[in-house]
């Protein structure tokens, strides 16, 4: 092994090996550190244009199911344990089968620079609270619960099964997360026909851009990488790589980061119509109070039974969770608030035709005035960013007072929502969401 070398000669061999084999990447440096993050990753040494090919990897020097079940030693084993071998952990055997050779593997070179990867999945409890975000930690345990799994199910009764070939002691826990994490991390697989790992194209970093790569065309046994659309990289600037469109909650789970602007993130918002207040049981039976209230209550469910009805032809429930997106105007959870703050007028116009009901709630902002219902989204969408309620019923009067239109929050809302909140500045304080 390369345990004695330092990083600079492991990246030298790495690079070595590399062209040795046919690699080639002309334009790019790599590593590089005068990079956007100030982190390793790969910089333009010369100019590279839209469409250009900008790497070559030729296909010996990918790991994949391919290559292990060519594998003299162990690719008959894997070959007859795809009952046991789903999805990834395939390759992630292969990839302790090699990283347990040592110096003897073919792929040492690139194993030797290969980082420990940082999934939140690995973090202490204390770390996950810190992350304010109890869905996020929530899927966290549970990733970390099906790895425990995977590893008894699959790995350990691949060496029950060959004790030979593969000793338990050897394959253990921690060499089969370190190899599950970077197929998680590093692997190509939506344009190959299986996951697999890629000397070198793995060595960029993330951004949202747009990229392209492909595999063996017209058998010339080479994976190439170049960018595509109005992406290209001037000299001077960092090379990336687009890992997908991945929110941060993905990134964290699966690579270790996020982006402090990323465009796919979302907030999830729950959304519920609220219930007709009930009655108060303590007033006395037949009483002119009672008879009131009773009008009052029947009143208040001929509304929400209305609601609810113009909600199904929504194709919505009275409980629902809403995607909101910085690139997209939340027009669902919009109709949806404005449907809640609907009165009786309104409700009554909406419920003359169905031709009507799909116009006045899928385009509702053009007929109605919206405003309660930014209002309601906004102060909502503050709620849940502070870790409280969004149940509707929590909303029987909120102010403009209660939505501070300069707070961080605001980052996660779409450009059509902060032209909304610029138009409401202009009117009263005093309306409320009823």
């Amino acid at each position: 092994m390369s345990g004695g070398l330092s990083y600079d000669e492991k990246r030298a061999r790495f690079c070595d090996w590399l062209k040795e084999n046919g690699a080639r990447y002309p334009k790019i440096q790599w590593p590089s550190l005068d990079t956007v993050g100030g982190c390793r990753g790969a910089k333009a040494i010369e100019t590279i244009n839209t469409g250009e090919v900008m790497m070559e990897i030729p296909i010996k020097l990918m790991m994949s199911p391919v290559h292990a079940f060519a594998d003299p030693v162990v690719g008959t084993c894997l070959k007859s344990s795809q009952d046991l071998l789903r999805g990834d952990v395939l390759l992630t055997v292969y990839i302790m089968y090699e990283i347990l050779k040592g110096s003897d593997s073919f792929y040492e070179p690139f194993i030797a620079i290969l980082p420990e990867p940082g999934s939140i999945v690995q973090w202490t409890e204390e770390e996950l609270r810190a992350l304010q975000d109890d869905s996020i930690a929530y899927r966290a345990h549970n990733r970390r619960k099906m790895l425990r799994t995977t590893y008894q199910k699959s790995i350990v009764a691949l060496c029950e099964r060959f004790p030979d070939v593969f000793n338990v002691e050897q394959y253990t826990h921690d060499l089969f997360l370190f190899a599950w994490f970077c197929i998680q991390a590093r692997a190509f697989g939506r344009r190959l026909p299986w996951t697999a790992l890629v000397p070198f194209a793995d060595c960029l970093n993330h951004a949202n851009v747009a990229t392209k790569y492909d595999y063996n065309i017209d058998n010339n046994g080479i994976f190439r990488m170049m960018p595509t659309g109005t992406n290209s990289y001037q000299q001077g600037s960092e090379v990336f790589n687009s890992y997908g469109r991945r929110p941060n909650d993905n990134l964290l789970l699966d690579y270790g980061f996020s982006l402090l602007d990323n465009q796919w993130d979302a907030l999830i918002l729950p959304l519920a119509l609220p219930s007709p207040t009930e009655m108060n049981h303590d007033i006395e039976p037949f009483s002119d109070a009672y008879s009131i209230a009773l009008t009052e209550y029947n009143y208040e469910k001929k509304i929400h039974n209305r609601k609810k009805r113009m909600l199904f032809h929504m194709g919505y429930h009275i409980h629902n969770n809403f995607n909101l997106q910085r690139t997209i105007f939340p027009l669902d959870a919009l109709s949806f608030c404005r449907l809640t703050v609907m009165n009786e007028q309104e409700l009554i116009k909406g419920m003359c035709s169905d031709l009507l009901i799909y116009w006045i709630l899928r385009y509702i902002y053009i007929f109605y005035d919206p405003t309660l219902a930014l209002y309601f989204v906004c102060v909502l969408c503050k709620r849940v960013c502070n870790g409280m309620s969004s149940s509707s019923n929590s909303f029987n009067s909120i102010s403009l007072n209660d939505v501070n239109y300069h707070t961080g929050m605001l980052g996660l809302i779409t450009p059509g929502l902060r032209v909304g909140f610029s138009m409401t500045r202009h009117l009263p304080d005093s309306i409320l969401i009823e």
